[in-house]
């Protein structure tokens, strides 16, 4: 597609380039009855083919250096970096383009300086029917299959955006606890009810990825959870249970890797380390709950379908004006969606 687009470019550029030609035709002609050569002639005609282009070039490069900010979000590409760290690459490619776009318009010039001074002089124009022809066909071929893969291109670009594949059917995003939020139970019933993208909703101190709360003089690490944290995330119990609706701070649930740690009454169960699912070190870690008061974050669990539209809306949910900051606990998926972004704003 860069090929086809590039010649389509470049068959504009001779067309536009020919035009004055005929125009030239008398001044041709005065200098061939003066004794100038074919050769001489035709030098005349590359020196302005090369500067024009030379001048374009540099040009085009100055503005592509006055987009780099904006082209780098878009295309993942630094052009800063691809001029002065690929001196090699930049010098083959500035050759290629400035020797096909300066001979290129020539083609049309050298028949055009064999012509006889009788010729130039008379009131036909030269206008080079049969190579317009010819060019007009190419550039309507290639514009018809340019349309035809921009609307294949389109829908997939389009499926991919209601339906992201991934490995499972759902993901889990997080944001800042809002401020003032007193009830997590109703706001996790209403966002179910009116988004059926939105599967769960807890509320936590600490992202179970990034858990850096240790208490003072002890090994542990600790956490404030809702009740439903360990359905949300889906921990499996070793021992004992988790908390009930009737119970409350100090009960402590603890994990596997704390065991041999545990010094304390009031520990009712042991669940199954969470550190293995994120490729981190295993860490003794004491859940327990709290009030609202000490909740940092609002994890969401909501289906891979439409996923884009969800993010607004949980964006927006508590404020229009700021949008909060939604990230994905699976920083893969997340690089991922980014990269699609990337390409369906390209």
């Amino acid at each position: 597609i860069v090929a086809l687009i590039l010649f389509l470019a470049l068959a504009s550029f001779v067309n536009l380039t020919t035009l004055p030609l005929p125009h030239c035709a008398k001044e041709l002609a005065v200098k061939k009855l003066a004794g100038t050569n074919h050769k001489s002639l035709l030098a005349m005609f590359a020196s302005e083919s090369f500067s024009l282009v030379g001048f374009a070039f540099v040009l085009g490069l100055l503005v592509l250096l006055g987009l780099n900010s904006f082209i780098q979000p878009v295309l993942a590409v630094n052009i800063l970096d691809l001029l002065f760290h690929n001196y090699t690459a930049f010098a083959a490619i500035t050759f290629f383009i400035l020797t096909i776009a300066g001979v290129a318009p020539l083609l049309l010039a050298y028949r055009f300086t064999q012509a006889t001074p009788t010729r130039l002089l008379s009131t036909d124009a030269i206008t080079f029917p049969r190579f317009k022809r010819v060019i007009t066909f190419l550039q309507l071929g290639i514009s018809i299959f340019l349309i035809v893969a921009s609307l294949v291109i389109g829908r997939q670009v389009n499926y991919s955006l209601v339906k992201e594949p991934g490995r499972n059917h759902y993901q889990v995003v997080y944001m800042p606890y809002p401020a003032g939020l007193t009830n997590v139970a109703q706001l996790r019933a209403d966002w179910k009810k009116n988004n059926p993208n939105i599967v769960d909703v807890i509320a936590t101190s600490q992202l179970p990825h990034q858990v850096q709360s240790k208490e003072l003089n002890s090994d542990f690490y600790f956490i404030a959870v809702e009740r439903g944290y360990r359905d949300f995330f889906n921990l499996q119990l070793n021992s004992g249970r988790w908390f009930q609706p009737n119970d409350e701070n100090p009960l402590t649930v603890i994990n596997k890797a704390g065991v041999n740690l545990a010094d304390t009454d009031n520990i009712i169960g042991v669940v199954e380390n969470m550190d293995e699912q994120f490729n981190r070190p295993q860490k003794p870690l004491k859940y327990q709950l709290e009030s609202h008061t000490r909740y940092q974050y609002l994890c969401v669990r909501i289906l891979e379908v439409n996923v884009r539209t969800t993010l607004h809306v949980l964006a927006h949910a508590f404020d229009n004006r700021f949008p909060a900051k939604v990230s994905f606990v699976n920083k893969h998926f997340e690089d991922w969606l980014h990269y699609q972004d990337r390409l369906n704003t390209l």
